[in-house]
């Protein structure tokens, strides 16, 4: 896949970051009005540069709040390609946690959508799949990444 050049985003664009010894792919999703830029994060780190990029943005990828532009024009990531598997609609709510226990999970969530908030015990299928209202920095998404983070871990099992 050639690469693509420029400081611009546009929904679909896939970023790459180098990760200790591998790579971190990004799908760049959009700007959500509310906390800035989103990608589509596939939860693992590649020992090698990935020839059909395209491939890795499936089920097990996330959102996440993150400054994908500005990693850009500071050179923390690169444009590596475009890829319509990237893309999704940009979801118009979001989850912020309010209560967390000590074991990672959330107790009680807010489910927002910027004028509203619905107050949460358990979240249903379709809102844990929302973004949770925070944005990670550069190192901070590496390091979920080296750890095998996901938004999983804030879901009690069962």
């Amino acid at each position: 896949m050639p690469k693509v050049s420029g400081a611009r985003l546009r929904p679909g664009d896939v970023l790459e970051a180098d990760c200790d010894d591998g790579l971190a792919l990004l799908g760049y999703v959009g700007r959500h009005h509310h906390f800035g830029d989103l990608v589509l994060v596939p939860p693992r780190i590649f020992a090698a540069r990935v020839d059909k990029v395209c491939s890795v943005f499936d089920a097990s990828a996330y959102f996440q709040f993150y400054p994908a532009t500005a990693a850009l024009r500071h050179g923390m990531v690169r444009k590596v390609g475009f890829c319509t598997e990237a893309m999704r609609v940009i979801p118009t709510r979001w989850c912020n946690i309010i209560d967390q226990r000590d074991d990672g999970t959330v107790r009680i969530w807010n489910v927002c959508d910027g004028t509203s908030r619905l107050v949460r015990h358990s979240l249903s299928d379709e809102e844990r799949q929302l973004p949770a209202g925070v944005i990670v920095n550069h190192a901070a998404l590496l390091d979920r990444l080296r750890t095998g983070w996901t938004p999983a871990r804030y879901h009690s099992p069962g």
